[in-house]
């Protein structure tokens, strides 16, 4: 396990688990299209194919993972830790559910960073970025069912 690295841990890695992301971001808003006037907004403001955000936070996560002395697992955890700190997103937990699983962060893992901290971020962050982490675990776990049932309707074809 020592050796493992994060999923993010290298480029190529680290671009599966945000291209994923973003799969699912676009099959989730196929799923319930926009009001026409948002969808023509977003025609009109569409991102080119090449994605040089995306594309530079891949390559930063990759080389703190190479760069970094910690194992995985506690990569992740400070990563959470960092997240919690910053008052990130939900978007920013959803691009680490799939690494931080895969190296074994359990939800105990997860409240214990979020008691850890605490002391230091205060409650009102730490109430913020448990309300964030929920929203991002329903997210992908209404991907996840979402693919499923796309698998099977497909299988039923």
């Amino acid at each position: 396990m020592a050796m493992i690295r994060l999923a993010a841990g290298s480029p190529t890695a680290a671009r599966r688990v945000v291209s994923r992301t973003t799969y699912w971001q676009d099959e989730v808003a196929a799923a319930s299209p926009p009001p026409a006037h948002i969808d023509q907004t977003r025609k009109r403001y569409r991102m080119p194919d090449d994605r040089p955000v995306l594309d530079t936070l891949t390559e930063i996560t990759a080389a703190s993972v190479d760069h970094s002395s910690l194992e995985a697992r506690e990569h992740m955890l400070a990563r959470l830790a960092a997240l919690v700190a910053v008052d990130a997103p939900a978007a920013s937990y959803v691009l680490n559910v799939d690494p931080a699983a895969e190296v074994g962060v359990t939800l105990e893992d997860v409240q214990g960073v979020l008691v850890a901290v605490a002391p230091v971020v205060g409650t009102a962050r730490v109430v913020s970025a448990a309300a964030k982490i929920t929203q991002a675990l329903d997210f992908v776990i209404d991907v996840a069912v979402a693919e499923i049932e796309a698998e099977l309707e497909a299988d039923e074809v």
